[in-house]
């Protein structure tokens, strides 16, 4: 993290896994979760998981991604999401693409 930091690069990290973004587009989610598997299972409430990861995100996610901005904002401040569980940067990767950045 401190070589991609000195050479201006910024990270989109998720702990523990990136499916923590996609939950946050259905569910306020905040309680410390140990892995993959368990989002899995939280996330499968809401949405479909294929065992090949696949998403569809205009169906399941599109509409939602403002909400996941502002779950994922609370979460963590921002560059410390590497050291709290839930956390995901996702929403900062998103925010620029859409031209929101804040």
């Amino acid at each position: 993290m401190s070589h991609a930091s000195a050479n201006d690069i910024e990270l989109v990290v998720s702990n523990p896994c990136f499916e923590i973004w996609l939950l946050l587009h259905h569910t306020d989610h905040r309680s410390w979760t140990p892995d993959y598997r368990a989002v899995k299972q939280k996330l499968q409430q809401f949405v479909d998981v294929p065992s090949d990861k696949g998403v569809a995100f205009d169906r399941d996610y599109g509409e939602r991604w403002g909400e996941a901005v502002e779950r994922a904002r609370a979460l963590a401040p921002e560059g410390h999401e590497h050291k709290t569980n839930p956390s995901t940067r996702m929403w900062r990767l998103v925010v620029t693409i859409a031209g929101d950045d804040q």
